[in-house]
């Protein structure tokens, strides 16, 4: 229970927090009419844990998330708005900002949480593997469909809603990439295909880079994957990374030169007809990309220089004059 010192700190937290944008998603949310008792209930349990100060903050309120019932049951429904909430909340809150990695502890206790027997919509008491596996894959999955951008967003947003929705896309994206450095997606064999997808579409593309928000913030994507998760999502796919590593290094230096020299000027890839809206974004993300482009030239380097030392290590320890097995099988048999 908590006790009326910790509800006043709780409090002038909060005054402090006001103008933060998930903390009025949050409220928003628990305000809204003809909510559910399950929504206030989990909104306040995730707004006084991103609130508090205390070390065990993460493993406490994934207890009080395990332990919470609902007409006398644990449910997948619960527990898939608790996911939609905490990836809703990672997009938010900004890239740097501590509260991302209370977020990520949060998953690393409800991923601990033990077998559980819930309620499906249809009644039925299920007993299942660690229920929060599962959840946090699907929610995962579905929010980054939900949330991708790209310039056509631009033909039904204004473009204060169209760099907003760039700006919580690299939040959501740096999330996931600590997600997959952590190895909280070992059990996902798709966990990868986010990397898999948002590298190449900014360090791979087929035309000349244009300045503006719409090559900001893919590159920005791209580049976080890189430095965060970059090892571990070269174990994935050490073949698929080695291939295309060169293409993004040198794309990379293409766009270290031109943020730090100015871009080419170039025609738009796309004619707008007469009359239509132009797609093309006007925001500015208020990021450090020559940074974070130097950052991920640097990781590749680094990651690069380290494979060829394995590599060089593995042609040293090989005793000399040892033979590949199959060759020597062969030679036995021929001698026979």
């Amino acid at each position: 229970m908590t006790s009326s010192t910790e509800n006043a700190s709780l409090t002038e937290a909060a005054s402090i927090e006001t103008q933060q944008p998930w903390l009025t998603f949050l409220t928003e949310l628990a305000s809204k009419p003809n909510r559910e008792k399950m929504v206030s209930d989990v909104v306040n349990m995730l707004k006084n844990f991103l609130l508090s100060d205390s070390e065990n903050a993460a493993s406490e309120t994934a207890k009080q998330i395990d332990n919470y019932t609902l007409f006398g049951t644990l449910t997948r429904r619960h527990l898939n708005f608790v996911f939609q909430t905490i990836y809703n909340l990672a997009a938010l809150i900004p890239f740097e900002d501590q509260k991302q990695e209370m977020l990520l502890q949060l998953i690393v206790e409800l991923l601990k949480m033990p077998r559980r027997s819930i309620t499906h919509p249809d009644g039925k008491m299920v007993d299942e593997v660690p229920i929060c596996y599962d959840i946090n894959m699907e929610i995962k999955h579905d929010m980054w469909n939900a949330r991708h951008v790209d310039e056509f967003d631009l033909d039904y947003k204004t473009q204060d809603e169209y760099t907003q929705g760039c700006i919580e896309w690299i939040n959501l994206s740096k999330f996931y990439a600590r997600c997959i450095a952590e190895g909280l997606d070992d059990h996902d064999d798709r966990a990868c295909k986010f990397p898999g997808y948002d590298i190449p579409e900014a360090l791979e593309q087929q035309f000349e880079y244009t300045p503006g928000i719409d090559t900001d913030f893919r590159v920005m994507v791209a580049t976080q994957y890189i430095i965060i998760a970059g090892e571990e999502i070269r174990k994935d796919d050490i073949k698929w990374w080695d291939e295309h590593a060169p293409i993004w290094e040198k794309n990379l230096e293409q766009l270290e030169n031109s943020y730090e020299n100015g871009f080419l000027e170039v025609a738009p890839r796309f004619e707008t007809p007469p009359g239509e809206k132009e797609l093309i974004g006007t925001g500015d993300l208020g990021m450090d990309i020559l940074g974070s482009v130097k950052d991920a030239r640097e990781k590749l380097k680094e990651l690069g220089e380290r494979a060829s030392e394995q590599e060089s290590k593995k042609t040293t320890d090989t005793p000399v004059g040892s033979e590949n097995p199959a060759e020597k099988n062969a030679v036995e048999k021929n001698d026979e």
